[in-house]
């Protein structure tokens, strides 16, 4: 990509550099996959508006990961901005989606949900498939957080169709098994325990396969609540462990704070208070800086 920028093939530099920051991507190199993309959209500037989206994309996805949430919300903006002047239902449906997690992400909910209906509807009249899957998925997910588990069956019952409908092979594997850790969660919930692991078992398998990290992250999460319901301390252990190693491996903060946060949950009980606290406290700054005020909350609530 730079010998092609020197000798001022534009083009193939654009090329170069895309290709590169997606490889970067694929092995969570994430400041790597950041620069590469960085220097393609510089190099675009205005010309192919749903190419650069695409790019823009890209980057909201790494802030994601790493909990950069200025970063995630400013190529949103970005993103709203192309979309103004170069419509594109999908691609809408999709930004609709991002906001709607990144809503979440700071805890709140209620711009969340109406983030969420939104990219449905867009996704529902243009036949995005994905997109209405995911947008489901974060209507069951909310309905969970608040504790309705009827309305988390309902909106999973809508988004598993829409994802079998994912022409995509890897993707349509990919958003179901997402879904599916929803499940997984709600049979947790409702303590249908080895319904529960059965499920989240067969979803970690599944992003191993697919070698999609944050696929397993949320299996490795909820199988260590599944062992802490049943008292199994040094599995609940296990399984904290086991994902606070691999978010580490990919930088997510969020996800090594949420596995420091269940390590807290099986030491209590365990009889090592010391160890407890020293991972509530760990954990504690992660969700402040991020604006994650649920897990604070919960976090405070333990320490006190």
């Amino acid at each position: 990509a730079e010998h092609a920028e020197r000798a001022g093939d534009t083009v193939l530099a654009i090329t170069c550099f895309e290709q590169a920051g997606l490889q970067a991507r694929d092995r969570f190199a994430n400041a790597a996959a950041q620069s590469c993309f960085k220097r393609a959209l510089a190099l675009l500037g205005d010309a192919e508006p749903l190419r650069r989206f695409d790019l823009l994309d890209e980057l909201a996805k790494i802030a994601d990961t790493v909990g950069d949430r200025a970063s995630q919300a400013s190529a949103h903006v970005d993103m709203a901005a192309l979309l103004a002047r170069h419509p594109d239902d999908e691609r809408l449906a999709q930004l609709g989606f991002a906001k709607a997690l990144l809503a979440d992400r700071r805890s709140d909910t209620a711009a969340s949900e109406q983030l969420a209906h939104q990219a449905f509807e867009v996704a529902e009249r243009c036949g995005a498939a994905q997109w209405a899957a995911m947008a489901q998925g974060q209507l069951a997910w909310l309905h969970i957080a608040r504790q309705d588990y009827p309305g988390a069956v309902r909106h999973l019952a809508i988004g598993l169709p829409w994802a079998g409908r994912i022409v995509a092979e890897k993707i349509r594997a990919e958003t179901e098994s997402q879904l599916l850790t929803l499940s997984g969660m709600v049979s947790l919930l409702t303590s249908r325990l080895d319904e529960a692991r059965a499920t989240l078992r067969a979803v970690l398998s599944r992003g191993e396969a697919l070698g999609r990290p944050r696929l397993q992250l949320g299996a490795l999460d909820n199988l260590a609540r599944v062992a802490a319901y049943q008292g199994r301390w040094g599995e609940s252990t296990a399984w904290g462990e086991r994902g606070r190693a691999l978010a580490e491996a990919i930088g997510a903060r969020h996800d090594v704070a949420v596995a420091q946060l269940r390590l807290a949950e099986a030491a209590e009980p365990a009889g090592d208070t010391a160890a407890a606290m020293q991972w509530h406290e760990q954990c504690l700054p992660t969700f402040r800086a991020q604006g994650d005020r649920r897990h604070e909350a919960g976090v405070l609530r333990q320490l006190g």
